[in-house]
C-alpha cells in the first residue's frame, strides 16, 4: 500500500527571557473532526508565499502581541502522526531563536491559540504530555529542547541559570 501523507509546513520562534521560554496554547479541530491541543512556542502554519522566517514572525505576533527578532536558525524538526483513516500526518516546522523587540502581552483572539504565558524552563517538562499512541515521534517541545542542544527541560533552565546576572 503506498504511504498517504498530508504534511504541512510551519515555523516556530524559541524566546528564552530571564530563564522563561514563550510558550503558546492552541486548540483546534482537525479536517477529519477530531479536537488536538497542546502547548508549544509560538508559531504556525505556513501561508501562501511566505517564507519559514516571516511565517514565524507573524506567528509570534499574532499570537502574543509581540514583534519579535530572528536571532538564528536551530533546525527542522519533523512530526508524524497516524490519523484513523490510517494516512500519515507530518508537521514539518522550522525552528528558530528569536527575542521580543516591542509590544504588549496579549492573547490571540479569534483563532486558534487560546492562552500563552512565559513559563520557567525548569516548569518546562509540566507542559510536555505524555505521548500519544497516534505519534510516531516525540512531543514537539521535547524535540525542541534536543534541538537547543539539551538532554532535558532542566538541564536548559541550568545552563540559562548560569547565564543569568546576579541579583
Amino acid at each position: 500500500m503506498p504511504l498517504v501523507m498530508d504534511t504541512r509546513p510551519a515555523a516556530y520562534c524559541v524566546i528564552v527571557r530571564e530563564g522563561k521560554i514563550l510558550l503558546t496554547h492552541f486548540s483546534t479541530v482537525t479536517a477529519a473532526g477530531h479536537r488536538i491541543s497542546g502547548w508549544t512556542p509560538p508559531g504556525g502554519g505556513m501561508e501562501r508565499g511566505e517564507q519559514p522566517e516571516q511565517t514565524a514572525l507573524r506567528e509570534v505576533f499574532e499570537e502574543t502581541g509581540y514583534e519579535a527578532q530572528v536571532d538564528g536558525l536551530v533546525g527542522v524538526h519533523a512530526g508524524y502522526s497516524d490519523r484513523p483513516d490510517g494516512s500519515t500526518f507530518c508537521a514539518l516546522r522550522t525552528v528558530f531563536t528569536a527575542r521580543i523587540v516591542s509590544g504588549e502581552f496579549a492573547i490571540e483572539a479569534d483563532g486558534s491559540t487560546n492562552d500563552a504565558r512565559w513559563v520557567p524552563l525548569n516548569e518546562l517538562d509540566l507542559y510536555i504530555p505524555q505521548a500519544s499512541k497516534h505519534s510516531m515521534s516525540p512531543h514537539f517541545l521535547t524535540a525542541v529542547v534536543a534541538m537547543m542542544g539539551f538532554d532535558s527541560a532542566l538541564d536548559w533552565s541550568k545552563a540559562v541559570e548560569k547565564e543569568l546576572p546576579a541579583c
